[in-house]
């Protein structure tokens, strides 16, 4: 399972920064609401595993995934800044901490619904608010608004 997520993370994040700089701002919304909707459907679809996951991996080789995922995340979105920049825009430079707790907010948020037990279709609605919440807030703060 984790691995899967990982390929298709990388795959996702291959195929956007492929695209040009103007062609990522245009996309990046749809782009992560995309991803966070097809990782919930996948979790979904994995809802045991997932779960398991969740809130049992302490002690295996995958206690550190979520931890993992926001580096990943904060890793993409500071490619993605740098982009915004060869545009010529000025953006907002974050403090480390900042980046984590917010990024790992994000996930956490999602994957509560799993741990929650709530059922897939208002996971899905709650997933595109969440994620909706996330992309506005994080405009904001990159002065990309």
């Amino acid at each position: 399972m984790v691995e899967h997520i990982w390929q298709y993370y990388n795959e996702k994040l291959i195929e956007f920064t492929a695209m040009t700089p103007e062609k990522q701002k245009e996309l990046m919304s749809n782009y992560e609401m995309d991803y966070s909707t097809e990782l919930m459907i996948y979790a979904y679809d994995n809802f045991d595993t997932m779960k398991l996951l969740l809130i049992s991996a302490g002690g295996t080789r995958y206690e550190n995934f979520l931890h993992e995922l926001v580096e990943k995340e904060i890793e993409s979105t500071h490619s993605f800044m740098k982009c915004m920049e060869k545009m010529g825009m000025k953006v907002a430079e974050f403090n480390p901490y900042f980046e984590h707790t917010i990024t790992s907010g994000m996930f956490n948020s999602l994957f509560e619904l799993i741990v929650h037990d709530v059922p897939v279709e208002e996971a899905l609605e709650c997933s595109k608010e969440i994620c909706k919440f996330y992309q506005a807030g994080w405009s904001a703060c990159m002065g990309l608004k």
